[in-house]
C-alpha cells in the first residue's frame, strides 16, 4: 500500500508543469557536465549540407502527412476544414508546444482552432485530434517492433508485430471507431517510416559509423521515452535516450551528442517556422476558407 502511495504522490508531482521544466533543465545540465562541447561544436560545424538538407525536407514531410491523416479523421467525423488550414493548425500547434510544458497544449489549440470561431472545440474535433495522436503511437510501435525484429532478431518482436495489426483489426470494427481507416493506419507507418528516414539523413550528415538498420528501431525507442509527460515536450530524456543508444552501438560520446543536438536544432528549428504559421493564419479560418466538413442544413 505504501509503495502504491509513493506512486501517485510521483504522478501527481509530475503533472505539475513547473516540475516537468525543472526536470528537463536537469537532465541537460547532467548531461552538459558529462559531454566535452567544444569536439561536439567542431563536429556539427563539419555536417554535410546535402544530407542535412534531406533530413529537412523528410521531416518536414513527415508533419504534413500527420497533418493531411488529421484532416483524413476530421472528414469522417464531419468536422474538416481545408487543407491548408489543417496545415496552419498542424505546425502553429508545434511552435505552442516548444512553450507549453506538454504536446497537449498544442493538441488542444488544434481542436479549438478546428472549429467555427471562438476556443471551445466540438466534441469531433477533439476527438479527431486525440485519434491523430492514438493512430501515431500505434504507428510509432509497429515500427518499433518491425525494427527491433529486423535489426535485433528474436520472435518477441514479430509477436508485437502480429498484437498490434490484430489490434488494429479489432479496434476498426468498433463504430465509434470508425474514422480509423486503413488509409489513416498506413499514413501513420509511413509517418515513423519518415522519421526513420529523418534519422538515417542525419547520421549521414555527421558520418556516424552505423548502417540504417540500427535506426528502424533507435528512433522509435527514442520517440516513446520523449512521449513519457516527465518532462518538457521530451526535452532531456530525448537527449539522453540517443546518446546512451549510440554509445551503447559503439557510437563514441562525441558523435552521439553531436547527433542529439542535431535532432533538437531540427525539431527547434522547424517548430519555429511553425510560428509563422500561427502569425499568418492566426490560428483561425483565412477569408475563403469555407467549411468542408460543415453539413448543411435543410434540403
Amino acid at each position: 500500500m505504501e509503495s502504491c502511495g509513493a506512486v501517485t504522490a510521483v504522478r501527481r508531482l509530475l503533472r505539475r508543469p513547473a516540475l516537468r521544466v525543472v526536470l528537463s533543465l536537469l537532465l541537460l545540465a547532467l548531461l552538459g557536465q558529462r559531454v566535452e562541447w567544444r569536439p561536439v561544436g567542431a563536429l556539427l560545424a563539419r555536417i554535410r549540407s546535402p544530407a542535412a538538407a534531406a533530413a529537412v525536407v523528410l521531416f518536414v514531410a513527415a508533419q504534413g502527412l500527420s497533418a493531411l491523416k488529421w484532416r483524413w479523421l476530421a472528414a469522417t467525423l464531419g468536422c474538416a476544414r481545408p487543407v491548408g488550414r489543417h496545415l496552419r493548425l498542424y505546425f502553429a500547434a508545434m511552435f505552442l508546444s516548444l512553450f507549453l510544458p506538454s504536446f497537449v497544449g498544442g493538441d488542444l489549440f488544434r481542436a479549438a482552432r478546428l472549429g467555427e470561431g471562438g476556443w471551445r472545440p466540438s466534441r469531433a474535433a477533439l476527438v479527431s485530434v486525440f485519434l491523430e495522436r492514438a493512430t501515431g503511437l500505434w504507428g510509432l510501435l509497429l515500427v518499433a517492433a518491425v525494427g527491433l525484429s529486423v535489426a535485433r532478431g528474436g520472435w518477441l518482436g514479430w509477436a508485437a508485430v502480429v498484437a498490434l495489426l490484430g489490434a488494429a483489426a479489432v479496434v476498426r470494427r468498433w463504430p465509434r471507431l470508425v474514422a480509423v481507416t486503413p488509409a489513416v493506419l498506413v499514413a501513420s507507418v509511413a509517418v515513423q517510416s519518415l522519421y526513420v528516414a529523418v534519422h538515417v539523413a542525419l547520421a549521414v550528415a555527421l558520418a556516424l559509423p552505423l548502417g540504417w538498420r540500427p535506426w528502424l528501431w533507435i528512433g522509435p525507442v527514442v520517440g516513446l521515452v520523449a512521449s513519457l509527460p516527465i518532462s518538457l515536450g521530451g526535452l532531456g530524456p530525448r537527449e539522453w535516450g540517443y546518446v546512451a543508444l549510440l554509445q551503447r552501438l559503439g557510437v563514441g560520446e562525441t558523435a552521439a551528442a553531436a547527433f542529439a543536438c542535431a535532432w533538437l536544432a531540427l525539431v527547434t528549428g522547424v517548430s519555429l517556422g511553425g510560428g509563422i504559421a500561427l502569425l499568418g493564419g492566426r490560428g483561425g479560418q483565412t477569408a475563403g476558407e469555407g467549411g468542408v466538413g460543415r453539413r448543411k442544413k435543410g434540403a
